[in-house]
């Protein structure tokens, strides 16, 4: 049964009358009654000053999805990117280290996860490690739960608050309601916050209105072992539009040294809906919902050093936006989101984690005069954790609620008319373990013409303590790890340049310099009392980094389009003279490839066929000896008709196996070469 609040919205939007309403309504309940109505009421009430408020001019966030062979080059320069100021802006236009994926890259790529299309950019650090597990970040510090990447679904942060990092098994998005992805290699902190220390990843969706009709898609094989899912989306007003969807999806295990498939196979499932309004010129309504399940295998008993993830995971989001234009030209958007995670062990010990973020956030930008455009805003974020555990894990506190306040204000100034500009900001965070945070950024641009642009950038950033730094300790027979109350926030000032140009009529060629220093980095101390080591964490690190990040597209003939990148990379680190800590100084100076190449080929070939090709090679990392590796992917496309597509897609085509990354207390798995089919149908 549908809920007061659900109610009140359908009423808002008008669908009741409609046939395809109550075709998708089962949808909105099964992800709205897993959560507390409070906040789908919070989110109603926030939508109505906008409903009445007069708008000036037309919805600047609506952008029109295209594939990727119909944009030529000089359109694919001015994509509207959003990510780097939270002002839509074009991507030569951008004083950032900026990549955006079109929902075509990931198609012809054969793309099924958001990790995967990653290591289509340059300057990204993409491993996989089991059937569902990924360390991802970029410029450095990767790991299980690299802690200096800021991703965002939708504007929604998935940065995990309690080890963080992303749990990327989690955020298993229906690659074909994908408009693009951004990717700001290099800080955000000055508009997105902490954590935003390496780069910024904001996975975009289709607005509804992109999505209608029915698609319905299915394949399997060997590594991708089942997926499929339905989609339907339709009018449901005069300006309104709704879809649904469910996705299932069924990794199989990877391999270990002998070339043995482990008992790690993966499954997930997973529904959801989004609704767009479009009340009148200038004004938008999103309102979206999603609700998964995922159930990893128990990983095979008695293997030495198998790290043992057996865990369930579920949870899901509300989030609601509200964009309007007023009067003075202005424009403002709020945003608030409901989001719920859930792991439960499977080892009989009943423990688990949960943790329910709200977060609500304002937007601001208008014009003062005819050469400052200022945007300012304001956020607060509620997060409640429930830690329950067993045996020798505990946190002091294991119901606790996290506070964060902020704010952040940027004037992009006009130096000289349409060509040089200056972009000075600075966001300021409170939260409950380190205080006040500031994080100001100072960036510039030229652009002597449209194919054209220089820039540079000076960006303080920090990456703040998670939960489990300051409230996690672990009791053995062997060793302890005591809390670190009084863990400061790890320090990074960034140093940027970059250009991006034509080079002759076809080509066009980008490339990105950055120097970090790092301060207060953390540490693993040691306290040795007869025999048994005491652990805590400190911040008794420090260094630097420094690397390039290069990248060309070609048109080489009508219908073949090509893309390659160059990414080399260089840390050193030092552990202070206090610190016992003879691990972390070598590990993350080793945990990087030095030098990383890529090369893709999309091919339009004759009866609607298409070949596309995806080469790289990857250096080695020293710290856990996994050598260097060159990885193929390609896929065999047809579609014989409007309605239908058929892809054939293979994998880790140049060796029968290899290992990528290798994770702590865990053995490291491989990458087999495997191969499976999909079909698409359309209506």
């Amino acid at each position: 049964m549908v809920g007061k609040a659900e109610r009140h919205i359908c009423y808002l939007w008008g669908q009741g009358k409609t046939r395809e309403f109550f075709i998708l309504k089962t949808l909105v309940v099964y992800v709205t009654q897993s959560h507390n109505k409070r906040y789908l009421l919070l989110i109603f009430l926030l939508s109505l000053p906008f409903l009445f408020s007069r708008p000036s001019y037309g919805n600047q966030l609506t952008i029109a999805a295209a594939d990727l062979t119909s944009l030529s080059l000089e359109e694919l320069m001015n994509i509207q990117v959003y990510s780097s100021s939270k002002r839509l802006e074009p991507a030569y236009q951008t004083p950032s280290a900026v990549t955006v994926l079109q929902g075509d890259d990931l198609r012809r790529m054969g793309i099924n996860s958001i990790p995967e299309a990653l290591r289509l950019v340059p300057g990204m650090e993409v491993a996989q490690f089991s059937s569902h597990q990924w360390a991802v970040t970029s410029r450095g510090f990767n790991g299980r739960f690299a802690d200096k990447l800021l991703v965002l679904v939708d504007g929604r942060s998935v940065y995990t608050p309690l080890t963080a990092g992303v749990q990327w098994s989690r955020q298993d998005t229906t690659i074909e309601d994908i408009d693009r992805i951004e990717i700001i290699r290099g800080p955000g902190g000055s508009v997105w916050g902490a954590n935003a220390v390496n780069g910024v990843v904001n996975i975009i969706t289709k607005s509804a209105d992109k999505t209608e009709g029915l698609l319905a898609y299915a394949g399997g094989g060997e590594g991708e072992k089942g997926f499929g899912g339905i989609r339907y989306g339709a009018k449901v007003g005069e300006n309104s539009y709704m879809r649904g969807f469910v996705r299932y999806r069924e990794t199989d295990g990877l391999v270990d040294v002998d070339g043995e498939r482990l008992n790690d196979n993966w499954d997930s499932v997973r529904g959801g809906f989004r609704f767009d309004a479009y009340p009148a010129e200038g004004r938008s309504i999103v309102f979206l919902g999603e609700s998964y399940k995922n159930k990893p295998s128990l990983t095979n008993e008695g293997r030495s050093g198998r790290y043992d993830e057996s865990a369930d995971t579920n949870g899901g989001h509300l989030l609601a936006r509200i964009f309007t234009t007023l009067d003075d030209g202005s424009d403002l958007e709020i945003q608030a989101y409901f989001d719920r995670t859930e792991r439960i062990e499977n080892d009989g010990s009943n423990a688990s984690k949960i943790i329910e973020t709200a977060d609500i956030d304002l937007t601001h930008h208008f014009a003062a005069g005819k050469d400052n455009q200022i945007s300012w805003g304001l956020g607060y974020r509620n997060i409640h954790f429930n830690n329950v555990t067993s045996g020798s894990t505990y946190y002091v506190d294991p119901a606790k609620r996290d506070n964060l306040f902020s704010a952040f204000i940027q004037n992009r100034i006009t130096l000289m008319d349409n060509s040089l500009f200056l972009t000075i900001g600075t966001k300021v965070e409170l939260n409950d373990y380190t205080g006040f945070e500031f994080q100001p950024s100072a960036r510039i641009l030229y652009s002597p013409d449209p194919k054209t642009a220089l820039w540079g950038a000076v960006t303080r950033t920090v990456r703040t303590p998670t939960r489990a730094d300051n409230d996690l300790g672990i009791t053995t027979s062997y060793f302890e790890l005591h809390p670190s109350p009084d863990l400061a926030s790890e320090k990074t000032v960034s140093y940027e340049a970059g250009y991006r140009s034509w080079i002759g009529e076809n080509v066009m060629a980008d490339i990105a310099f950055h120097y970090n220093v790092y301060d207060e980095l953390r540490t693993e101390e040691n306290i040795d009392e007869n025999g048994l080591g005491i652990y805590f964490q400190g911040n008794e690190m420090s260094g630097s980094s420094y690397g390039a990040e290069l990248s060309v597209t070609a048109d080489v003939t009508k219908g073949w389009r090509i893309r390659a990148g160059y990414t080399i990379f260089r840390i050193d680190l030092k552990t202070s003279e206090t610190s016992v800590d003879t691990d972390s100084e070598g590990y993350y100076e080793n945990s990087s490839p030095a030098n990383k190449l890529f090369l893709t080929s999309y091919i339009d070939l004759p009866w609607n066929m298409e070949a596309d090709l995806f080469v790289s090679y990857v250096d080695s990392l020293k710290f856990s000896e996994i050598p260097s590796y060159t990885k193929m992917d390609a896929r065999l496309g047809w579609n014989p008709g409007p309605d239908w597509e058929f892809s054939l897609i293979g994998k880790n085509l140049t060796d029968e196996r290899h290992p990528e990354y290798e994770a702590s207390y865990q053995l490291a798995e491989e990458m087999v070469r495997s191969f499976w089919v999909k079909a698409v149908y359309r209506r």
